[in-house]
């Protein structure tokens, strides 16, 4: 699935642009892992893939 998202997409992250194939994830958009049509797939650094699911739930979040 990685390697045909990197095929068609390019090497980067998607959100971000950071351009280090080897360590890029996939997400599902949905959050279904089994949907894994190609529009509901994308290539993320794992920094953007942290941030989508757990950056939300943060108990720091908002205490800048």
């Amino acid at each position: 699935m990685k390697i045909r998202l990197l095929e068609e997409r390019g090497g980067s992250c998607e959100r971000c642009g950071y351009n280090k194939k080897e360590i890029l994830h996939v997400h599902h958009k949905d959050r279904n892992r089994k949907n894994n049509d190609s529009s509901n797939l994308e290539l993320v650094c794992p920094n953007c893939h942290y941030e989508e699911h757990h950056l939300e739930k943060s108990w720091l979040k908002g205490n800048d």
